[in-house]
């Protein structure tokens, strides 16, 4: 049997690497509001929404890049990212198409690469503690459905549970999580917790 230290130190260190600006993070938050991915371990940057960590150059973001070039070329009016449309699929597609557009973005991120910016890759947004949950239901790992990664999905962002079912599909749902993880006894379920607790802040 691994020992509890070990278990918190594992649990702790995979779950933290889905939420953003952490040290061992692979997604950082912009202060643009759009999300982008680094290198596991790549410290916050300037731009960085809510820097948690040492912090270095700034990431790109493409997105950003691209919008006065979309606008000069009157492609787009905006991109943002409360946009309906999905920015990210069309910065994707305008770079694998060879556009004109695509040409030019690469070009301003080469430059920005070398004033000193650290290139990076823009990702949607999503919850990411509810992505660890659905990764690994996706893996076999958590036994559910939808209704027991909803409730964990609010578990992990804090959300106030008022009811005692609703106390009890959150907490079912932590224990298919459990159970995934191969975790058996009470003791090790106690030191999941605090490692959850402790990713969290709480």
């Amino acid at each position: 049997m691994a020992s509890l230290d070990g278990i918190a130190s594992a649990y702790h260190t995979l779950a933290s690497s889905y939420l953003p600006c952490l040290p061992t993070a692979k997604y950082h938050d912009l202060a643009c509001g759009h999300r982008v991915q680094a290198p596991v371990g790549s410290p916050c940057a300037l731009n960085c929404t809510d820097p948690l960590s040492a912090i270095s150059k700034p990431f790109i973001c493409r997105i950003c890049v691209a919008q006065p070039i979309l606008e000069g070329l009157g492609m787009l009016p905006e991109v943002s990212s409360t946009s309906s449309s999905n920015p990210l699929e069309f910065i994707t597609s305008l770079i694998s198409s060879g556009s004109m557009a695509g040409a030019l973005l690469e070009d301003e991120v080469r430059a920005l690469i070398n004033q000193g910016h650290r290139d990076a890759v823009n990702v949607p947004k999503t919850d990411g503690l509810a992505e660890f949950v659905r990764n690994f239901e996706a893996k076999g790992g958590v036994e559910g459905g939808d209704e027991e990664v909803k409730a964990m999905e609010e578990w992990f962002r804090g959300l106030d549970i008022k009811t005692e079912e609703e106390k009890m599909v959150a907490m079912d749902s932590m224990e298919k999580l459990f159970r995934g993880l191969d975790i058996k006894t009470e003791e090790e379920k106690m030191v999941a917790m605090e490692s959850v607790l402790a990713v969290l802040g709480i």
